[in-house]
């Protein structure tokens, strides 16, 4: 099934959008060739300079200078008034040698001022975002939108996605400073012992999630273990849904759930994570419990995980040269998933990238 393009529904979201950044119907057709729906016919805006869903062409140079304006606009909208936004990011093994492609942004009313839950069914609010990170333009939006004190973004399962966004190197340096995150995982959940999405939505009430495909499993272990792509790109439109849809998935758990303690107190757990992120730039304290984990793992599972040391210990060498040498857990770590790649032929590339 191709991807959702041009229904009626979503015209309030879209027109919302246009009032924040000061646009008019001329800006709207004039991008209309990028604007797509999730599941649930929510309008979202794909910001890339390439082709980043299949079938939705490259914007033009002056395409991509309007979308810049506008959003441009529009953050600084929703910025003073103070919006919260869920985000949720895609890509390949997040965390210190991952990738992040994409990210989605979505206006919500779930949460009040002080954090507090607003139950019911979620009402449309402006169209959302669908940043390409592969993409300067893209990136730079991101960091406008993570480093903003004003626009509190709410994620399911903060720690790898912002460990990437802080310290991705290669395939495009993207130095977020996040500010104003709210992992909201961390509310139901504690942060050695994380409660998975999935069986989060099991708690859900069905009217909450109507419209909306059961979350599909994409066996990652299965390409990440030969370091290759789950998520081919361009996306295929199943796959540019799963990023928007995520969004709805959360909110519909805002919206439902009681969480365990309060998201003002998951808030600063948060903001200490994001330190305890910043104090460890490179990963070692992260890199010592991918080596606890890596002996317990057997079959697909250690070769994966292997990979994913590996990554990091090339990113590692990218940000800071021969210095790496000087670290005798980073080179012993080495020596341990080098062993593990050869016996299985799996190679990374220098510039660290996946393959497919």
């Amino acid at each position: 099934e191709g991807i959702r393009r041009g229904a009626p529904a979503g015209t309030s979201e879209m027109e919302a959008f246009l009032e924040a950044s000061a646009g008019d119907a001329s800006d709207l057709a004039a991008l209309k060739d990028f604007i797509v729906k999730s599941s649930l016919g929510h309008p979202f805006l794909i910001v890339s300079e390439a082709e980043l869903v299949a079938g939705v062409r490259a914007p033009m140079k002056e395409e991509v200078e309007l979308m810049s304006l506008l959003i441009g606009r529009y953050l600084e909208a929703v910025e003073a008034r103070g919006t919260m936004m869920i985000a949720d990011f895609e890509g390949e093994m997040p965390g210190y040698g991952g990738e992040v492609v994409t990210a989605a942004f979505l206006p919500t009313t779930s949460l009040d001022s002080d954090l507090a839950p607003c139950r019911g069914v979620a009402q449309p609010q402006s169209m959302g975002l669908l940043i390409d990170l592969r993409c300067e333009s893209g990136a730079s939006l991101v960091r406008q939108v993570l480093g903003s004190e004003g626009i509190t973004k709410l994620i399911w399962g903060a720690d790898g996605d912002l460990q990437s966004l802080m310290y991705q190197a290669l395939p495009v340096p993207l130095k977020v400073n996040p500010a104003a995150v709210v992992d909201v995982q961390l509310g139901f959940s504690e942060l050695g012992r994380r409660l998975g999405m999935q069986r989060m939505l099991e708690k859900v009430p069905p009217q909450f999630l109507e419209g909306l495909p059961r979350k599909g499993q994409i066996n990652f272990d299965a390409f990440h273990s030969r370091n290759m792509r789950a998520l081919p790109l361009p996306l295929a439109a199943k796959e540019a849904a799963y990023a928007m849809d995520d969004l709805h998935r959360i909110e519909a758990i805002l919206r439902s759930q009681i969480p365990q303690r309060p998201f003002a107190d998951a808030r600063r757990v948060s903001d200490q994570a994001m330190r305890d992120i910043r104090d460890d730039p490179l990963g070692l304290r992260s890199l010592k419990e991918q080596l606890t984990w890596f002996g317990k793992k057997y079959g697909t599972a250690r070769v994966v995980k292997a990979v994913e040391i590996k990554r990091h210990i090339m990113s590692i060498k990218v940000r800071i040269g021969d210095e790496w040498r000087h670290h005798e857990a980073v080179v012993s770590a080495e020596q341990m998933a080098d062993e593990v790649l050869q016996k299985h032929r799996v190679s990374i590339p220098a510039d660290l990238s996946f393959a497919g």
